[in-house]
């Protein structure tokens, strides 16, 4: 399983687009903050793959808290220090 690891995009769609273009094949993306509406693009956009988000410090409430997600090869939970 691909698993692709983004964060602090803090609105540069130019980047996230080209981070997550160049990883086709991941099924699954963790965006870890700083990006509400970049986090919203990848859910709306890319519908077949999994998506899990988690607030970064400039998030405020925007984004889901941190917590534990089922992913089918292992439990993850995303966290932001």
């Amino acid at each position: 399983m691909r698993i692709l690891v983004v964060s602090d995009t803090h609105g540069d769609f130019y980047s996230l687009k080209r981070a997550l273009d160049a990883q086709p094949t991941a099924e699954v993306i963790i965006h870890c903050g700083d990006g509400s509406e970049q986090y919203q693009y990848i859910k709306d956009v890319y519908l077949q793959k999994q998506v899990i988000g988690v607030r970064g410090n400039c998030d405020w409430s925007s984004m889901p808290r941190a917590r534990k997600r089922q992913i089918s090869c292992c439990s993850v939970t995303p966290i932001r220090r």
